[in-house]
């Protein structure tokens, strides 16, 4: 049985009611609106309906009287824009009956199935200012039709809670598409100017073809600064059609009347590619333009291409001026450059005092780069009083700038509980963060993390991905996985595949990476016959013994190495036997950083006297101290000396 006044298409299937339900007061308006298209008045009258109706209900039920409030609210908003929607929106639809298999119902606890509006929409590729009226107006009918039925029924303490809950529910949806439409509404207004903004420039496009002149002489510009701004609104599609050929053209224009910035952005262009072919040299010779008229970003530019050799012979000391004219204008990329060069050293004398004053100036601008070296400066004690709270603050507000690096920076003191407490599950986050926005050594931590966590395959993953950003920690990783082969709860992931880690390790090793050169020399040293090559490790161990960056001091490890390859007569080039001497130099190297196993091998040469003068004290205390860090030899050693009544006194 159909409810008076509602639509053909809405049919009551009314199997849990025995009597029909009465006819609407005369008081109340009818439903006439609702078989109109979908329109603005159709929608304002549908809202006024409902909310009156609901003001009825608000009697019985006072917490209704807010979401009275907000359906008048949106009823008389949508009048106030009604013009703007007129003017902007697609033909509007008629409503038809919906077919069977479009026909949405929804089964409420003491109600029949219901039909939830009875409007077809037809399908579309993309959502239409249109869309959301729809949207606005099926739900302004549905708490109609709601409200509706619940004034023609009494109110009880059973169905009070219901009531209440359904009608706040459709009072939502009103408001979730009334905030869908006004933004779709700014959009089609900013669309609109910019279709307009497209077609005068076709005009002038026109024009230019016609009169046979360069399309920015047409523009009738008098000014560089000007034809500037018509050249970034097409590098960046700002209301015109991108087009990196136009941009080019007006830079040129411009940079012929002397502007800078201009000369600037031609160089970029050329330097990367943007709109041509790649052209270093040309680029260079913009910007060295640009820098003779004291540009902040041309010199920033400069000094990259000086100290990373880019096109230039690299000169930390040229770099270091170029960033130093770009820091006195106050740029904040020129004042973190040039507090970098401070900070290192690089062509000038080591000031990290200058270098946090230089940071802090950019800092206080909330320039994001400079934040994070502000906060690496206070996680280091670098120009300051260490202070790790005041350096997660930092690293926190550049991070929320989108600065990968102090995402990074994050997750290191989040894992290691600096200035944090620590947290793992923060840190594996701020690592996901910074890999999203590609960083190669977050990459690399996401994926060591998920390792820890078991989860192989995914850590395999990562860490082919940090391997794709150019990051030589990832290949090392990678090169441990297939030395010792690996396994989870489901069984085995990995076979050991001794061949894949010495890829891996040369390739990093091939990179710099140190403790890749050290694994490198272990698999050809212990590894089976057909891979062993003592001579080529032993030169990868001598490389890896020097001081470096990372180790200062060299590699302990590889010094031990090396002093049992010298000790066995494996490492001696002219392989005339064990070399004592050098032997005892690797060894000694290696105790000095505090190497177990380079302990016992030196207490053992002076158990026995070899190479040296004979110390049992000293070997003892040599052991001693091996088996304390863990080493199994110098215990068993010690064990078998007490059983013959030596030991240290």
């Amino acid at each position: 049985m159909a409810p008076l006044n509602a639509p053909p298409s809405l049919q009551l299937k009314d199997t849990h009611r025995k009597s029909v339900l009465p006819a609407l007061p005369a008081s109340h308006p009818d439903l006439t609106a609702v078989t109109q298209p979908v329109s603005v008045p159709t929608c304002v009258k549908l809202l006024q309906l409902a909310s009156a109706n609901l003001e009825v209900h608000s009697n019985a039920i006072s917490e209704l009287r807010t979401t009275v409030e907000q359906v008048q609210e949106v009823a008389q908003s949508l009048l106030a824009r009604q013009q703007e929607l007129e003017e902007l929106m697609d033909q509007p639809l008629q409503m038809a009956t919906m077919p069977p298999k479009t026909t949405l119902e929804t089964k409420f606890p003491d109600e029949s199935p219901i039909l939830v509006h009875p409007y077809q929409r037809p399908q579309q590729e993309y959502v239409t200012l249109e869309h959301w009226l729809y949207q606005l107006q099926k739900h302004a009918w549905m708490l109609h039709e709601k409200t509706q039925k619940y004034t023609i029924s009494p109110i009880n303490v059973l169905n009070m809670v219901y009531r209440r809950r359904k009608l706040v529910e459709f009072t939502f949806q009103i408001r979730n598409a009334w905030v869908y439409l006004m933004l779709y509404l700014g959009m089609a207004i900013a669309d609109k100017h910019t279709r307009l903004a497209q077609d005068a420039n076709k005009n002038l496009n026109k024009l230019a073809v016609a009169t046979g002149q360069t399309d920015y002489q047409d523009l009738d510009l008098d000014n560089a600064k000007q034809l500037f701004m018509q050249g970034e609104k097409y590098f960046l599609g700002y209301g015109v059609p991108r087009s990196f050929e136009n941009a080019y053209k007006r830079y040129e224009a411009a940079s012929k009347m002397g502007l800078p910035e201009a000369l600037t952005m031609l160089g970029t262009m050329h330097e990367f590619g943007i709109g041509r072919n790649k052209n270093v040299s040309a680029a260079i010779g913009f910007y060295e333009k640009a820098a003779q008229k004291n540009h902040a970003e041309a010199l920033c530019h400069l000094g990259r291409m000086y100290e990373s050799g880019k096109g230039l012979e690299k000169s930390f000391k040229t770099a270091f001026d170029c960033y130093q004219k770009a820091a006195k204008t106050g740029h904040l990329e020129g004042l973190t450059q040039f507090g970098h060069m401070l900070e290192h050293g690089l062509g000038c004398e080591k000031d990290e005092k200058q270098a946090f004053q230089c940071f802090k100036q950019a800092s206080d601008q909330q320039y994001s780069r400079a934040q994070n070296a502000l906060g690496s400066c206070y996680y280091a004690g670098k120009g300051v009083k260490r202070d790790m709270f005041e350096a997660v603050a930092l690293f926190k507000k550049a991070s929320e700038q989108g600065h990968a690096p102090a995402e990074y920076n994050l997750g290191v003191c989040y894992e290691q509980g600096h200035g944090v407490i620590r947290d793992l599950t923060r840190a594996k986050i701020h690592y996901r963060n910074a890999s999203e926005l590609k960083h190669p050594m977050a990459t690399c931590s996401l994926g060591y993390m998920l390792l820890l966590e078991g989860q192989i395959i995914d850590a395999i993953n990562t860490f082919h991905l940090a391997v794709a950003l150019e990051n030589v920690e990832a290949l090392y990783y990678l090169g441990t996985l297939y030395e010792s082969g690996c396994e989870d709860t489901h069984g085995v992931v990995l076979n050991q595949d001794l061949d894949m880690a010495l890829r891996y390790y040369q390739q990093a090793a091939h990179k710099g990476h140190i403790e890749s050169l050290v694994r490198q020399a272990s698999i050809m040293v212990c590894g089976p016959e057909r891979i062993q090559n003592l001579q080529h490790a032993t030169v990868c161990l001598k490389k890896a013994a020097l001081p470096s960056n990372e180790f200062p001091k060299g590699h302990p490890e590889a010094q031990n190495m090396l002093g049992e390859l010298y000790e066995t007569g494996e490492g001696s080039e002219l392989e005339e036997g064990p070399d004592i001497p050098k032997a005892l130099g690797f060894y000694r190297q290696a105790v000095s950083q505090g190497n177990a196993r380079a302990m016992f091998n030196l207490g053992s040469l002076h158990e026995q006297g070899v190479g040296c003068v004979k110390d049992l004290d000293r070997a003892l205390k040599l052991y001693n101290e091996s088996a304390r860090l863990g080493n199994t030899d110098a215990r068993q050693r010690l064990d078998e000396l007490e059983a013959i009544g030596i030991s240290l006194k």
